[in-house]
Protein backbone atom coordinates (compact mmCIF):
# COMPACT_ATOMS: atom_id res chain seq x y z
CA UNK A 1 0.00 0.00 0.00
CA UNK A 2 1.41 3.42 -1.07
CA UNK A 3 1.99 5.97 2.03
CA UNK A 4 0.68 9.18 0.81
CA UNK A 5 3.23 12.35 0.87
CA UNK A 6 1.66 14.06 4.44
CA UNK A 7 1.67 10.50 5.97
CA UNK A 8 5.53 10.29 4.86
CA UNK A 9 5.79 13.73 6.69
CA UNK A 10 4.12 12.75 9.60
CA UNK A 11 6.47 9.37 10.21
CA UNK A 12 9.00 9.93 12.66
CA UNK A 13 11.08 6.81 13.09
CA UNK A 14 12.51 6.76 16.54
CA UNK A 15 14.69 3.83 18.34
CA UNK A 16 12.86 4.23 21.39
CA UNK A 17 9.38 3.49 19.43
CA UNK A 18 10.89 0.39 18.12
CA UNK A 19 12.27 -0.57 21.78
CA UNK A 20 8.91 -0.24 23.13
CA UNK A 21 7.34 -2.50 20.25
CA UNK A 22 9.98 -4.81 21.01
CA UNK A 23 9.11 -5.18 24.90
CA UNK A 24 5.06 -4.99 24.27
CA UNK A 25 5.31 -7.93 21.95
CA UNK A 26 7.80 -9.85 23.68
CA UNK A 27 5.61 -9.38 26.90
CA UNK A 28 2.14 -10.58 25.03
CA UNK A 29 4.63 -13.85 23.60
CA UNK A 30 6.77 -14.78 26.37
CA UNK A 31 5.85 -13.75 29.54
CA UNK A 32 7.17 -10.60 31.40
CA UNK A 33 10.43 -12.91 32.14
CA UNK A 34 10.24 -14.21 28.59
CA UNK A 35 14.10 -12.08 27.03
CA UNK A 36 15.69 -15.49 27.36
CA UNK A 37 12.96 -17.00 24.81
CA UNK A 38 12.81 -14.16 22.10
CA UNK A 39 17.13 -14.23 22.66
CA UNK A 40 16.58 -17.92 21.94
CA UNK A 41 14.19 -16.85 18.19
CA UNK A 42 16.20 -14.01 16.80
CA UNK A 43 18.80 -14.40 14.34
CA UNK A 44 22.01 -13.70 15.24
CA UNK A 45 23.73 -11.64 12.05
CA UNK A 46 27.38 -12.73 12.62
CA UNK A 47 26.65 -16.43 13.27
CA UNK A 48 23.70 -16.59 10.51
CA UNK A 49 21.98 -18.95 13.04
CA UNK A 50 18.95 -18.36 15.53
CA UNK A 51 19.88 -17.19 19.10
CA UNK A 52 21.59 -13.75 20.21
CA UNK A 53 22.62 -13.33 23.69
CA UNK A 54 20.21 -12.19 26.28
CA UNK A 55 22.02 -8.83 26.98
CA UNK A 56 20.71 -8.18 22.75
CA UNK A 57 17.67 -7.95 24.30
CA UNK A 58 18.26 -5.81 26.71
CA UNK A 59 19.73 -3.38 24.62
CA UNK A 60 17.09 -3.10 22.12
CA UNK A 61 14.59 -2.77 24.70
CA UNK A 62 15.84 0.17 26.38
CA UNK A 63 16.75 1.84 23.05
CA UNK A 64 20.22 1.84 23.61
CA UNK A 65 20.99 -0.58 20.43
CA UNK A 66 18.40 -0.59 17.10
CA UNK A 67 18.25 -4.45 15.52
CA UNK A 68 19.70 -4.75 12.18
CA UNK A 69 17.20 -5.10 9.25
CA UNK A 70 17.47 -8.70 9.22
CA UNK A 71 16.74 -9.16 12.82
CA UNK A 72 13.76 -6.52 12.35
CA UNK A 73 12.90 -9.08 9.52
CA UNK A 74 13.10 -11.91 11.68
CA UNK A 75 11.12 -10.26 14.79
CA UNK A 76 8.39 -9.74 12.27
CA UNK A 77 8.25 -13.54 11.72
CA UNK A 78 8.26 -14.04 15.43
CA UNK A 79 5.71 -11.38 16.61
CA UNK A 80 3.62 -11.96 13.69
CA UNK A 81 3.47 -8.74 12.25
CA UNK A 82 4.82 -6.23 9.56
CA UNK A 83 7.90 -3.97 9.67
CA UNK A 84 5.86 -0.53 9.47
CA UNK A 85 4.40 -1.96 12.89
CA UNK A 86 8.10 -2.37 14.55
CA UNK A 87 8.73 0.93 13.16
CA UNK A 88 5.83 3.38 14.09
CA UNK A 89 4.69 3.33 11.25
CA UNK A 90 1.07 2.21 12.05
CA UNK A 91 0.33 1.43 15.89
CA UNK A 92 -1.57 -1.87 14.65
CA UNK A 93 0.13 -5.08 13.69
CA UNK A 94 -0.56 -4.63 9.75
CA UNK A 95 -1.17 -2.01 7.94
CA UNK A 96 -4.35 -3.34 6.72
CA UNK A 97 -5.65 -3.52 10.46
CA UNK A 98 -4.93 0.45 10.91
CA UNK A 99 -6.81 1.64 7.49
CA UNK A 100 -9.72 -0.30 9.24
CA UNK A 101 -9.29 0.41 12.73
CA UNK A 102 -9.08 4.54 11.28
CA UNK A 103 -12.23 3.67 9.82
CA UNK A 104 -14.09 1.54 13.00
CA UNK A 105 -11.86 2.58 15.84
CA UNK A 106 -12.07 -1.31 16.88
CA UNK A 107 -8.89 -2.75 18.55
CA UNK A 108 -6.03 -4.88 16.97
CA UNK A 109 -7.46 -8.11 18.43
CA UNK A 110 -11.16 -7.51 17.78
CA UNK A 111 -10.26 -6.67 13.92
CA UNK A 112 -8.52 -10.30 13.57
CA UNK A 113 -11.05 -11.80 15.16
CA UNK A 114 -13.49 -10.52 12.44
CA UNK A 115 -10.89 -11.61 9.95
CA UNK A 116 -10.73 -14.79 11.30
CA UNK A 117 -14.38 -14.91 11.18
CA UNK A 118 -15.05 -13.75 7.46
CA UNK A 119 -11.66 -16.65 7.16
CA UNK A 120 -13.74 -19.50 8.23
CA UNK A 121 -17.50 -18.52 6.64
CA UNK A 122 -17.97 -22.15 5.02
CA UNK A 123 -18.21 -23.21 8.94
CA UNK A 124 -21.94 -23.05 9.85
CA UNK A 125 -20.64 -21.42 13.31
CA UNK A 126 -18.71 -18.83 11.91
CA UNK A 127 -21.31 -17.71 9.29
CA UNK A 128 -24.22 -17.56 12.07
CA UNK A 129 -21.81 -15.34 13.85
CA UNK A 130 -21.49 -12.93 11.32
CA UNK A 131 -24.86 -13.10 10.51
CA UNK A 132 -25.52 -12.09 14.18
CA UNK A 133 -23.50 -9.24 14.15
CA UNK A 134 -24.55 -7.92 11.19
CA UNK A 135 -28.50 -8.48 12.81
CA UNK A 136 -27.06 -6.44 15.79
CA UNK A 137 -25.44 -3.83 13.61
CA UNK A 138 -28.23 -3.18 10.40
CA UNK A 139 -30.71 -3.01 13.65
CA UNK A 140 -30.06 0.84 14.98
CA UNK A 141 -32.91 0.97 17.58
CA UNK A 142 -32.20 -2.17 19.41
CA UNK A 143 -28.06 -2.09 18.67
CA UNK A 144 -28.51 1.13 20.45
CA UNK A 145 -30.38 -0.30 23.63
CA UNK A 146 -28.84 -3.48 23.29
CA UNK A 147 -24.71 -2.17 23.45
CA UNK A 148 -26.23 0.36 25.58
CA UNK A 149 -27.10 -2.44 28.62
CA UNK A 150 -24.23 -4.16 27.77
CA UNK A 151 -22.00 -0.68 28.18
CA UNK A 152 -23.30 -0.12 31.30
CA UNK A 153 -22.98 -3.21 32.03
CA UNK A 154 -19.25 -4.70 31.75
CA UNK A 155 -17.74 -1.00 31.61
CA UNK A 156 -19.41 1.32 34.95
CA UNK A 157 -18.56 0.47 38.31
CA UNK A 158 -21.82 2.03 40.18
CA UNK A 159 -20.99 3.62 43.66
CA UNK A 160 -24.26 4.85 44.14
CA UNK A 161 -27.11 6.62 42.09
CA UNK A 162 -29.75 9.15 42.96
CA UNK A 163 -33.56 10.17 41.35
CA UNK A 164 -32.83 12.30 38.40
CA UNK A 165 -34.95 15.86 37.76
CA UNK A 166 -37.02 13.97 35.42
CA UNK A 167 -37.77 10.58 36.73
CA UNK A 168 -38.05 7.56 35.86
CA UNK A 169 -34.40 8.40 34.53
CA UNK A 170 -31.34 8.28 36.98
CA UNK A 171 -27.89 10.02 37.70
CA UNK A 172 -25.15 7.91 38.24
CA UNK A 173 -22.01 8.33 40.09
CA UNK A 174 -19.53 6.12 38.34
CA UNK A 175 -15.69 6.07 40.02
CA UNK A 176 -16.31 9.23 40.69
CA UNK A 177 -17.83 11.15 37.81
CA UNK A 178 -21.33 11.97 37.05
CA UNK A 179 -23.00 9.94 34.38
CA UNK A 180 -26.43 10.78 32.99
CA UNK A 181 -28.16 7.25 31.85
CA UNK A 182 -30.88 7.33 29.64
CA UNK A 183 -31.87 4.36 31.21
CA UNK A 184 -34.82 4.52 33.78
CA UNK A 185 -34.36 3.19 37.47
CA UNK A 186 -36.02 -0.16 35.97
CA UNK A 187 -33.18 -0.83 33.63
CA UNK A 188 -30.72 -0.18 36.23
CA UNK A 189 -32.25 -2.41 38.91
CA UNK A 190 -32.43 -5.77 36.67
CA UNK A 191 -29.30 -4.93 33.96
CA UNK A 192 -27.23 -7.66 34.99
CA UNK A 193 -29.68 -10.06 32.79
CA UNK A 194 -33.13 -9.86 32.08
CA UNK A 195 -33.20 -6.37 29.79
CA UNK A 196 -30.58 -7.72 28.20
CA UNK A 197 -32.43 -10.95 27.57
CA UNK A 198 -35.22 -9.07 26.28
CA UNK A 199 -33.22 -7.00 24.04
CA UNK A 200 -31.80 -10.71 22.90
CA UNK A 201 -35.84 -12.02 22.17
CA UNK A 202 -36.49 -8.75 19.89
CA UNK A 203 -33.64 -9.23 17.99
CA UNK A 204 -35.01 -13.05 17.42
CA UNK A 205 -37.88 -11.98 16.40
CA UNK A 206 -36.39 -9.40 13.52
CA UNK A 207 -33.88 -12.26 12.85
CA UNK A 208 -37.18 -14.62 12.08
CA UNK A 209 -39.03 -11.72 10.30
CA UNK A 210 -35.91 -11.37 8.07
CA UNK A 211 -35.94 -15.30 7.31
CA UNK A 212 -39.63 -15.53 6.94
CA UNK A 213 -38.51 -12.57 3.88
CA UNK A 214 -36.15 -14.09 2.41
CA UNK A 215 -37.38 -17.70 2.29
CA UNK A 216 -40.06 -16.02 0.45
CA UNK A 217 -38.07 -13.96 -2.17
CA UNK A 218 -36.31 -17.29 -3.45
Amino acid sequence: MQYSKEEIRRIIYSPDTIAQRIKDERIKMFGERGKSALAAAVIDDEKGETGVHRNTINAWESGKQVPTLRQLLNLCNVFNCQLGYLLGEHDCKTRENSDIQDVIALSDTAIDSLISMKSQKKSTIARQKIDALNLLLENEETNNDFLGLVTVSLLHEYEDYTAFTEEPYIELKVKGTHFVSLYPTSYIKKIDGVLISEKLDELRKIAKQKEVTRNGND
